[in-house]
């Protein structure tokens, strides 16, 4: 009995000193409160995605719609728009009435990924000495004002280092709760209460 306890207690401080380090960042310097209007039209663009994930993309595309509902555009590659400059610059004035006038829409929602290692890196999830890290960044820029009015970045870090330990949470599953950190807020934010 006092091995089995002591096995399980071994298994549970193990188990715990691997579980990912959530946070919830607001990148908008002067954040005022801007009231959307639901009954605007809304169109999603990701950027730097790991389509190779399929659950994960049905998933983003099934919370943004269950909050959004049938005013989510959710098409892609659309936009006359080189999306590659999305992941480490703000749109402007100019690229954003350019969308305007492409997708006939009132706000432009960007989605943008950073994964360190990536998804095709490694096959293996408990790789010795490794740090995994997850940034998962939301824009929301109202297309007649062309303004950014919501920005925020969920980050999930895992550290682990000791060989021959499986970490507890798959690389899916810690992209999930990324992800459901970021989706929860902006959807106190679209309902007025964030």
């Amino acid at each position: 009995m006092l091995k089995y306890s002591l096995l399980v207690f071994v298994f549970l401080f193990v188990s715990s000193c691997y579980t990912p380090k959530y946070t919830l960042h607001d990148n908008l310097k002067y954040s005022e409160k801007n009231h959307i209007n639901k009954n605007s039209t809304f169109v999603l663009t990701k950027n730097n995605f790991p389509f190779y994930v399929e659950k994960f993309n049905t998933k983003v595309d099934t919370d943004f719609k269950s909050i959004l509902g049938d005013k989510l555009i959710l098409k892609q590659n659309y936009l006359n728009l080189d999306t590659t400059i999305l992941i480490d610059k703000f749109l402007d004035d100019k690229e954003l009435k350019l969308i305007k006038e492409e997708s006939k829409s009132d706000y432009l929602i960007v989605l943008k990924t950073i994964l360190k290692p990536s998804f095709t890196e490694s096959s293996s999830n408990n790789m010795p000495n490794v740090k995994r890290e997850y940034h998962i960044i939301l824009e929301l820029y109202d297309l007649t004002n062309y303004k950014r009015i919501y920005t925020k970045e969920s980050i999930s870090v895992l550290d682990f280092t000791h060989e021959g330990i499986s970490v507890s949470k798959t690389k899916e599953s810690q992209l999930n709760k990324t992800f459901e950190l970021l989706i929860n807020d902006f959807k106190k934010y679209v309902n007025n209460k964030g």
